[in-house]
């Protein structure tokens, strides 16, 4: 798998700021602050891994900004997805959209 990690990316008219760290794996972003951070490190060894963070910080933005992720209150840092169909097919098309930059 080839990836290419952009170094901004706009996700429903809002424009992030990714850093990588090859130093780390996992993920995160902040709405506020408009960055999503990506861990590299296990990118040459294990590429599926690495898109898969990637694709985990991208469909979660696509959730908060569009009101389909919400805390979930039964455990610390923990959150529920609760969407219909409509919403669901939405994020798909947004997501695949957003994620064919990262395989050009």
């Amino acid at each position: 798998m080839n990836l290419s990690i952009p170094e901004k990316l706009e996700i429903r008219e809002m424009e992030f700021t990714i850093s990588t760290n090859d130093e780390e794996d996992g993920g995160w972003f902040s709405i506020s602050d408009k960055t999503i951070g990506i861990g590299t490190k296990s990118l040459s060894s294990n590429p599926t891994y690495t898109f898969m963070v990637i694709c985990h910080e991208v469909s979660e933005i696509i959730h908060v900004l569009g009101g389909t992720r919400y805390d979930d209150y039964s455990s610390q840092d923990n959150y529920k997805f609760l969407m219909d169909h409509k919403e669901f097919e939405n994020h798909t098309a947004l997501f695949s959209s957003i994620i064919k930059k990262f395989l050009q």
